[in-house]
């Protein structure tokens, strides 16, 4: 069953649900929905570095020196049209992409 008929699925259960029954639905909604989120957090927590990649990322925002996205996908495809697609490790394109 795709998610499209999933959800019709579910509006249907629940037009025929009493005022009690859409509130104990909405709990338990809730709570997997807090569930899904927890689970998401602990596996970005697994990966190595990650909580010093955020807070560096973090503190390049809040500095301003970054770089908009859309600027460098606009070098990137630039450099892609001209043919010189670099090839490396995502380390040396994000150097080669900040200079």
């Amino acid at each position: 069953m795709t998610t499209v008929e999933l959800r019709h699925q579910i509006v249907e259960y629940i037009d025929c649900l009493s005022p009690e029954r859409l509130r104990v639905a909405v709990d338990f909604l809730a709570y997997l929905a807090e569930r899904e989120s927890q689970e998401a957090t602990e596996e970005l927590l697994k990966i190595p570095m990650f909580m010093e990649s955020l807070e560096k990322g973090e503190s390049k925002i809040n500095s301003g020196s970054y770089r908009n996205w859309r600027d460098i996908h606009a070098i990137a495809a630039k450099e892609y049209e001209q043919g010189q697609v670099f090839r490396g490790s995502v380390d040396d394109v994000m150097a080669e992409l900040m200079r």
